[in-house]
């Protein structure tokens, strides 16, 4: 089945490369140090295959961690980290994205790509009218939006279309010629 998977990128700089967002520490649940994540990852699951992941700190860098354990609740994970065993020391992880390098993930397969991959192409019109570039991404409830932004002219602002990224609207990603082909007429 052709289509995205689930990543969205935070920009970073150093070794590590681009990083991509995997999900997000939420809060803390209970006194044991379990904290709730939210997967970004399509299944939710496979942010716990990586044996390392990294999350962002408040001064912008990456900290190298692994899971302890990891159940499921809902629609989030109750995970544990390694080193972290009460609530206080939980608390200080909360409200952090998870991410691993680019590198690390594999290849998309036929017809696939990541949402990371968007930022930056061109988006063009089955007819072939520009839309202009993906800004970036918006993560809704429903599904993920590209932000297409067009240049305006000397006395316009540039205008934004917001592109619902889903298979009625997103009919193809040609990564190597950096282009969207969407089904979208302004109205």
């Amino acid at each position: 089945m052709a289509g995205p998977v689930a990543a969205a990128q935070v920009p970073t700089a150093g070794a590590l490369g681009r990083m991509v967002v995997l999900g997000r520490l939420l809060g803390v649940f209970g006194v044991r140090g379990e904290l709730r994540l939210q997967s970004y990852t399509s299944p939710p699951g496979a942010v716990l295959e990586y044996p390392a992941l990294h999350a962002a700190t408040p001064r912008g860098e990456w900290q190298p961690f692994r899971f302890a354990g990891a159940r499921r609740q809902g629609e989030f994970w109750l995970v544990r980290i390694e080193g972290v065993g009460d609530r206080d020391a939980a608390a200080s992880w909360a409200l952090r994205e998870v991410a691993v390098p680019r590198s690390v993930l594999p290849p998309p397969g036929p017809g696939e790509y990541y949402l990371d991959d968007l930022p930056g192409m061109e988006v063009v019109t089955l007819g072939g009218r520009a839309l202009g570039t993906v800004s970036h991404l918006l993560d809704t409830p429903a599904h993920p939006l590209m932000v297409v932004v067009a240049a305006g002219d000397e006395e316009d602002k540039p205008r934004e279309t917001w592109v619902p990224v889903v298979r009625q609207h997103v009919r193809g990603v040609d990564l190597d010629a950096g282009r969207v082909t969407v089904d979208w007429e302004e109205g």
